[in-house]
């Protein structure tokens, strides 16, 4: 190691009771490095056990260039870091697939070529998520509205963030990123070879006249969302609910906007049909 090589360094107060941090320069040759580019190293000052953390410049961390500016702007650089080195992996470990086979929804978002957002929802039986291997899953896109949002964009753009969440049990949710493809419902035997019995548990389950096409994920990262602010929830009766609310069971026009004027032409709509 060269001096000059550490890219960013904290240093974090180990009381046994909670964890301060603050920045620090080292000379090279107070610190070992380890294979995996970041430092652990201990030494005592002022009667307090600190625990060294360094990047180093060979070394990518996880997330966003805007993210590791928001740290520094927050102080949060020495939390973020323990949440990479803690908490976020780039495949899905044994429990984390477990929890997705249990799922009954998720969350996703995609963008466009230009970075144009859209968020949605996905559900469906429990396992309607299937998990192929710690590195790739796969989930069906069902008959909608027509427009396509999701899977237009990842024509566009692969990147796709997908959210978990355990509503009903242990109020833990989940974050999976990765890269999305789209393969269409006739090609999924050839595209699933490598995995036969995921193809047969899936042809068996799947309502294969509702579903448009598959979107598989390869993932890049998995890491855990706090319980703390997710609700806990029950599972209503759905016929009680169209009971109550006849106009909404279905979506259909519930905000009242059909007959809002829309700034794009609807001369060049009609001409489309």
């Amino acid at each position: 190691m060269q001096h000059g090589d550490i890219l960013r360094c904290t240093v974090i107060a180990d009381t046994g009771a909670y964890e301060t941090g603050f920045e620090y320069t080292f000379a090279s040759d107070e610190v070992e490095i380890y294979t995996d580019g970041i430092t652990f190293s201990k030494f005592w000052h002022n009667q307090f056990h600190y625990r060294v953390e360094v990047q180093m410049a060979n070394s990518k961390l996880p997330g966003s260039e805007g993210e590791k500016i928001l740290q520094d702007a927050f102080k949060t650089t020495a939390s973020a870091l323990a949440f990479y080195n803690k908490q976020m992996i780039t495949h899905l470990s044994g429990l984390m697939q477990e929890f997705i086979a249990k799922q009954e929804m998720m969350f996703i978002s995609t963008a466009d070529s230009k970075g144009e957002c859209d968020a949605s929802f996905r559900a469906g039986k429990a396992g309607f998520v299937t998990v192929l291997d710690e590195h790739h899953l796969l989930y069906p896109e069902y008959k909608g509205n027509g427009v396509m949002a999701s899977m237009g964009n990842i024509h566009e753009n692969p990147n796709i963030g997908l959210l978990f969440l355990d509503f009903f049990e242990t109020k833990v949710g989940l974050h999976v990123n990765g890269k999305a493809r789209i393969i269409l419902k006739e090609n999924l035997e050839s595209e699933l070879q490598g995995f036969p019995q995921a193809f047969k548990n899936i042809k068996e389950n799947a309502d294969i006249f509702k579903i448009v096409s598959y979107v598989l994920v390869e993932v890049e990262e998995a890491y855990i969302h706090c319980s703390l602010h997710i609700p806990m929830l029950q599972k209503a009766d759905p016929s009680s609910y169209e009971h109550k609310f006849p106009k909404y069971s279905k979506g259909g026009d519930a905000f009242e906007v059909a007959d809002i004027p829309r700034h794009w032409s609807a001369e060049a709509l009609d001409k489309k049909r």
